[in-house]
């Protein structure tokens, strides 16, 4: 959203100050344009497993009580402590 703004309004002010006063790195606006706007490697993997963890909260009735959920190699498992 505030690199959005930045680059709406990059003719209009210098991206160094509206950096500093959106509280953002200049090298994450930088990063961002030169992705093409994609989403970073790292937002991408965090979306994915976001979207297992809802998965497997939902498999689980909207109840998770005890019943942790924990990140292994094959995906989510559920298991008790």
């Amino acid at each position: 959203m505030k690199y959005a703004f930045i680059h709406q309004h990059r003719q209009a002010f210098s991206t160094q100050r509206m950096c500093a006063v959106l509280g953002v790195a200049r090298s994450g606006y930088y990063a961002l344009r030169q992705r093409g706007g994609k989403p970073s490697p790292r937002r991408r993997q965090q979306a994915i497993t976001d979207q297992r963890v809802a998965e497997a909260f939902e498999h689980g009735k909207g109840r998770q009580g005890k019943r942790m959920k924990n990140r292994s190699t094959t995906g989510f498992v559920a298991f008790y402590q």
